[in-house]
């Protein structure tokens, strides 16, 4: 939907007129992430070790729902307001690095 409001089937097969966001809100998301470097001494300050810690409290909220709420014309799609995509999971990148 790229307009401020538009017409959809309601339960009962009728066709409203709805605003953005009559239907309600994603919840507020939030992450934590996390780095960690180690330079050590006897390789004379050119090796680095990194690592990161992506979403460190592995938060699994929704950040999207199927928005449409007709499969055909006149057809209430079964998927409307159903979970679509949540938040990233927890991940972890570790990384070497020489400075030569």
């Amino acid at each position: 939907y790229s307009g401020s409001s538009f017409y959809c089937l309601n339960a009962e097969g009728t066709r409203v007129l709805r605003q953005r966001g009559d239907e309600g809100r994603t919840p507020w998301t939030w992450t934590f992430d996390l780095a960690a470097a180690y330079i050590p001494n006897w390789a004379d300050n050119k090796l680095r070790f990194k690592l990161d810690v992506f979403n460190l409290f592995n938060n699994d909220r929704v950040t999207e729902y199927n928005e449409f709420s007709e499969a055909s014309r006149d057809v209430i799609s079964p998927n409307y307001l159903n979970d679509v995509n949540y938040q990233t999971p927890r991940s972890f990148r570790l990384t070497a690095r020489y400075d030569f």
